[in-house]
């Protein structure tokens, strides 16, 4: 904490002092970018490595980074557009240091699309034949269940086919 004074007025300040840095790193955690996409911001972390181990992490959008791919300045990472595909170096500085960020650009993935169709000419048909009888000469519950089970099997397929279309 700094109290900074001028004149008759005062006011407090707090500053943050970094030991000098060491090392750099920058890592991308949003896997690989499609072409014409960009970087999300959120994904890029630029990390400050210091002496005596201790670290910092930066925002992407820090006023003291830059970005370059080759030659080429980014002014904001989380608006370039990759148009390369492969592995792109992304080289990073702060304050004199830099390090290189490799990132994976997939080609352009096709949109899937799906579409179905169901087109039937035949004529759906059921038959159902009870052939069990009792000793008595009536029919068996396996067969009534049977035949009952044709009906609404048979009913539904009706209502299906000549049901569709009619509004009431």
């Amino acid at each position: 904490d700094v109290t900074v004074k001028y004149g008759e007025k005062e006011a407090p300040m707090q500053l943050t002092v970094i030991p000098p840095i060491v090392n750099l790193t920058a890592t991308y955690t949003g896997g690989e970018i499609a072409k014409g996409e960009k970087i999300q911001g959120d994904k890029l972390q630029v990390t400050v490595i210091c002496e005596g181990g201790s670290t910092l992490t930066i925002a992407a959008d820090d006023e003291n980074i830059s970005y370059w791919v080759g030659e080429d300045p980014i002014q904001d990472p989380t608006n370039y557009v990759f148009d390369k595909v492969g592995e792109v170096e992304v080289t990073v500085k702060y304050k004199g240091r830099e390090t290189v960020m490799t990132l994976t650009v997939a080609d352009d993935a096709p949109t899937p699309s799906a579409s179905a169709s169901a087109t039937s000419t035949a004529t759906p048909t059921a038959t159902a034949t009870a052939t069990a009888e009792t000793s008595d000469g009536g029919l068996s519950i396996g067969a009534i269940a049977g035949i009952v089970g044709a009906v609404i099997v048979l009913g539904v397929i009706g209502a299906c086919i000549f049901g569709k279309g009619k509004k009431k």
